[in-house]
């Protein structure tokens, strides 16, 4: 692209962490520590020095293979895998599963009535919009567009061993094929997949917007639609039948909501029964009390769940508890 990237995504202007602050440095890590021991004991051992070369800016780590002593014959191939004993080497012949017979019917005669009425009326109107327009729809195939390949040159180092590695392999045991169902196609790549966006999104170089179908053209009108005219023609017919016009008439609005509402104080019947129930817990000395449960409900307290509630007739239980009958009740005069 001959274009120098120079992007800083906004550090100057708005830095979101520390830059350029003190590092204490507190040695060799113990793990490249662990490994260079583990270098020199295996040096040792082989009575060999591993020496990695350096090209082009880039180390070559010196690998199995590159050894002398390296005897790829000691390698077991796929050739020397057991197979399945009841396959052959042409694959399964031989206990196939029996085929399923299809759930619907298949390979039936479909009769021929000739083109369709509505590709016939598009065939039609479109000769009479070339007519009036004084132009031929002349329809053209959309080529796709040309994939834009990117510079990847150097190669990332493991990509570079990783490719050495494979061309010494195949120098041994011949060309690599992969199977095609372990291949990527390019259906399976997502052609506005850019590598020079960041994981913020692409932000620069964006492609250009390309429309997908035709917009804003010419539609040539040819008049009320046919269903249209045969709906309101059956209409006509109908109202001559019964002898009576359909009167279309819009739905009337609903009751009004939302309207003010004064509010004039409690109800003098509310107020009555209020004071009421204050008389009678001033007589009885008790309070009533109903309860709201966990779905919003009033539970009312009824004579039956008071204790001095009594179910035997000509009997009830006084304040103090004790069962008193009519013969008992003095009859005030």
């Amino acid at each position: 692209m001959k274009k120098k990237f120079n992007a800083d995504f906004g550090a100057k202007d708005a830095p979101v962490n520390p830059r350029d602050y003190f590092v204490p440095d507190f040695g060799k890590d113990h793990d490249i520590i662990a490994t260079q021991a583990h270098i020199k004991q295996s040096e040792k051992a082989l009575t060999h020095e591993w020496k990695p070369t350096k090209s082009g800016g880039f180390w070559d780590m010196p690998t199995a293979e590159s050894a002398k002593a390296y005897n790829s014959s000691l390698l077991q191939t796929e050739a020397e895998v057991e197979s399945d004993p009841i396959n052959s080497s042409a694959g399964l012949t031989q206990y196939l599963h029996p085929e399923a017979k299809a759930g619907h019917p298949m390979d039936y005669k479909v009769a021929n009535f000739g083109q369709d009425h509505e590709v016939k009326d598009s065939i039609s109107n479109e000769k009479i919009a070339s007519k009036l327009v004084g132009h031929k729809w002349d329809w053209k195939e959309n080529k796709a567009r040309d994939i834009v390949q990117y510079e990847t040159r150097p190669l990332d180092v493991d990509i570079q061993s990783s490719l050495k590695n494979l061309k010494s392999q195949e120098g041994i045991h011949g060309i690599w094929e992969l199977p095609p169902s372990n291949v990527q196609i390019e259906s399976d790549i997502s052609v506005q997949d850019d590598p020079i966006c960041s994981s913020a999104g692409c932000t620069q170089f964006k492609h250009p917007e390309v429309p997908t179908h035709p917009m804003d053209y010419f539609v040539p009108h040819f008049g009320k639609d046919i269903d249209i005219k045969g709906a309101q023609d059956d209409i006509k017919a109908a109202e001559k039948i019964v002898g009576k016009k359909w009167d279309w008439k819009k739905k009337p609005d609903g009751p009004p909501r939302g309207y003010f509402v004064p509010d004039f104080g409690v109800d003098e019947d509310i107020k009555n029964v209020g004071e009421a129930i204050a008389s009678e817990e001033s007589n009885l000395g008790h309070k009533w009390a109903p309860t709201q449960d966990a779905n919003g409900f009033w539970n009312v307290p009824e004579a039956a769940d008071n204790s001095s509630y009594g179910y035997n007739t000509g009997q009830y239980i006084n304040n103090s508890g004790l069962v008193q009958v009519d013969a008992e009740t003095e009859t005030v005069k």
